[in-house]
């Protein structure tokens, strides 16, 4: 819009109402006259989430595009699971076109931003599960290296500014696919199925650290096609692993809260404590460093154990290492 309207009926130019703008409520305020009723849910349809007045998706809708329509920041419409573009039905003005959305709602639920708010972008709205960030590309960006500025101005953490370097392989995530597809895949008996913990040293980088990974053990109330990644590797009960510490028996951890039995067996130990079967006769699980992890693997430590900033980033940049930089206090 070329004017934007004020709480109080007055008509202000985009520049003038960001000098008068200065709280939430004028914010939200300003948005909803602005776009006026038709581009909003209806009476009675709050813009926040309550009881602590938290950002809705609907209002996050309204800031980016102008209008709520579904409220939805997803590649497929939720009815016909088909792809659909967020900024559909718009004309692109100059601020849509570059403005775009990343979330980690994508690694947490496994729905796809949609692909004209992720792809192409100069600035992006990050959410990051509990609150909202901005992001762009820094000017300082480092030969063969992407920098990325991120700021925060919610207090009392904020306001501050972070950033990140990406590098190794910077290819981008794959577009949504034309129709919705469930992806599961049920995993292969020794096939690695989760990291249990992490063996922490002193650096604060998760790729320096040690996990305790179990594989899978056939589940008969799981169905579905089996995994057949070429990248992920199958243990058998008798692989014996360089780091040998404490270990679980994969059957018993797979019942853990059937039994309600959470412990280790201790490291050397020949039989599991629980099940009393030999170690070398049962699925187990084993010490691998990062580098020792399988792609997928990789990926859950990712999302157990990195910054919140450098997960939401990997949903535009999944196969490059994202490293913070400085932080710089406003």
């Amino acid at each position: 819009q070329k004017q934007v309207i004020m709480p109080n009926g007055s008509a202000l130019s985009i520049m003038e109402a960001s000098q008068k703008i200065r709280t939430p409520a004028a914010l939200v305020g300003a948005a909803a006259l602005t776009v006026g009723p038709s581009n909003l849910r209806g009476p009675g349809m709050s813009l926040v989430d309550g009881p602590h007045w938290l950002c809705s998706s609907d209002l996050m809708c309204l800031l980016i595009r102008g209008r709520i329509g579904d409220g939805n920041f997803g590649a497929w419409d939720p009815g016909t699971r088909k792809k659909q573009g967020f900024y559909s039905g718009i004309v692109q003005q100059p601020i849509p076109h570059t403005l775009g959305l990343l979330s980690a709602m994508e690694i947490d639920e496994g729905i796809k931003v949609a692909d004209d708010l992720k792809f192409g972008k100069s600035v992006w709205v990050l959410h990051t599960g509990d609150h909202f960030v901005t992001m762009r590309h820094a000017q300082d960006s480092c030969s063969g290296k992407v920098k990325l500025e991120i700021f925060d101005g919610l207090q009392p953490i904020g306001p501050i500014t972070y950033y990140f370097l990406v590098s190794g392989d910077k290819s981008l995530a794959t577009q949504a696919e034309d129709v919705y597809i469930n992806s599961f895949k049920k995993k292969r008996p020794g096939q690695p199925d989760d990291i249990i913990q992490a063996r922490k040293t002193e650096s604060s980088n998760y790729r320096d650290w040690t996990f305790e990974v179990v594989p899978a053990v056939d589940d008969p109330t799981v169905s579905g096609p089996l995994d057949d990644d070429p990248n992920e590797p199958i243990f058998s009960a008798e692989d014996n692993h360089a780091d040998e510490g404490p270990w679980r028996c994969a059957f018993c951890y797979e019942s853990r809260f059937k039994t309600m039995n959470f412990g280790q067996n201790e490291a050397g130990g020949k039989t599991c404590n629980n099940c009393g079967q030999s170690r070398s006769k049962v699925l187990k699980s084993c010490w691998l460093t990062y580098a020792e992890l399988s792609p997928k693997m990789q990926q859950r430590a990712r999302h157990m154990y990195a910054n919140k900033y450098e997960l939401v980033i990997s949903t535009l940049y999944p196969k490059a290492e994202i490293l913070p930089a400085e932080a710089l206090c406003s």
